[in-house]
C-alpha cells in the first residue's frame, strides 16, 4: 500500500508538473503574442503619422520646388551671396583706412577697387552666374595678393574680437542721444575686454579638467573664428559664440570655487581649547 501511494504520488506531482509547464508556455506564448500586437499597433500608429506629415511637406514644398526648378533649372537651388560677400572683403579697398570701418572690413560693391561689372546679390536679377563670377574675381585677387593675406587675415581677427564694429541701423547708432543707447555703448567697451579674457582663461581651466564635456562649445568657437577669418568679422558675426564665451567665464568661477575649496580643506585643523 505504501509503494502504491507513493506511486500514484509520483504520478499526480509528474501531471501538476507538466501541467504547470504547459501553462507557462500558453503565458509566454500570449504575452509575446500581445507584446509583438502592441508594438505593431505602435508601429503602425508611428508610419501613419510619418505618412501624414510627408504628405503634409509634399503638398506645401512640390508647387515651389517646381517653381524653383522652372527658373534656375535645379530641385535644389544654391544660395547666392557668397560670392558678394567675398568680392567685398578682398579686393585693394580694404588695405587702406576706409572711413567708419578700417582697414580689414567689408565695403560694397561701388567701393571694390579693381571694380566689378557684377549686380549686388541684393538685386532681384542676381543670379548663379553672377555669384560665381563674383567667387572667381576674389580668389583671383586673393591668388595675386598673397603677402597681403597675412595683414588682412590679422585685421579679421582684429574685428572679431573689437568690442564695437560699425553697423549701420543699430539702435544704439539711429538714437545714440537716448541715455538707454549711450549707457549700452558704454557697457560694451567696459564689459567686452573682461569677458574676453576672462573666457580664454576659462578656456584653459575647462580644457584641463572637462574637455570632454565642453568639447562641442570648443568646436563651435573654434569653427567660428576660422568662418570670420576667412570671410570678414564684426560683432553680429560673434555673436552666436557670445553665450558660450559666458559659459567659459563659468568655468574660470568654477574653478575658483574649487581651488577656494581645496585650499580650505587643506588648512590644518586648529585644537579646541578647554
Amino acid at each position: 500500500m505504501l509503494l502504491f501511494h507513493c506511486h500514484s504520488s509520483r504520478q499526480h506531482q509528474s501531471r501538476s508538473a507538466l501541467a504547470f509547464r504547459y501553462c507557462r508556455h500558453l503565458f509566454h506564448r500570449a504575452a509575446r503574442t500581445v507584446l509583438a500586437s502592441v508594438l505593431l499597433c505602435a508601429w503602425l500608429n508611428g508610419a501613419w503619422t510619418v505618412l501624414v506629415i510627408v504628405g503634409i511637406a509634399l503638398i506645401l514644398i512640390t508647387p515651389w520646388t517646381y517653381r524653383n526648378y522652372r527658373v534656375a533649372h535645379a530641385f535644389i537651388p544654391v544660395a547666392l551671396g557668397g560670392g558678394d560677400v567675398l568680392v567685398g572683403a578682398y579686393n585693394d579697398t580694404v588695405l587702406t583706412n576706409v572711413p567708419n570701418t578700417g582697414p580689414g572690413f567689408w565695403v560694397s560693391k561701388e567701393l571694390v577697387r579693381p571694380p566689378v561689372d557684377t549686380l549686388s546679390h541684393d538685386d532681384w536679377h542676381y543670379t548663379p552666374q553672377d555669384d560665381k563670377a563674383d567667387t572667381a574675381h576674389a580668389l583671383h585677387w586673393i591668388a595675386t595678393h598673397l603677402q597681403d593675406m597675412p595683414y588682412l587675415l590679422a585685421w579679421h581677427l582684429i574685428h572679431m574680437w573689437s568690442p564695437y564694429t560699425f553697423e549701420p541701423a543699430l539702435p544704439i547708432i539711429e538714437h545714440s542721444q537716448w541715455l538707454s543707447s549711450q549707457i549700452v555703448f558704454a557697457l560694451m567697451y567696459l564689459m567686452s575686454i573682461p569677458v574676453f579674457l576672462l573666457a580664454a582663461f576659462g578656456l584653459i581651466v575647462t580644457w584641463k579638467f572637462h574637455r570632454r564635456d565642453l568639447l562641442a562649445v570648443y568646436v563651435v568657437i573654434a569653427l567660428t573664428i576660422a568662418q570670420n577669418m576667412a570671410f570678414y568679422a564684426n560683432i553680429r558675426f560673434r555673436a552666436p559664440i557670445e553665450p558660450m564665451l559666458v559659459l567659459l567665464v563659468g568655468g574660470v568661477l568654477w574653478w575658483l570655487a574649487r581651488l577656494r575649496s581645496s585650499k580650505h580643506w587643506m588648512q590644518p585643523v586648529q585644537p579646541v581649547r578647554q
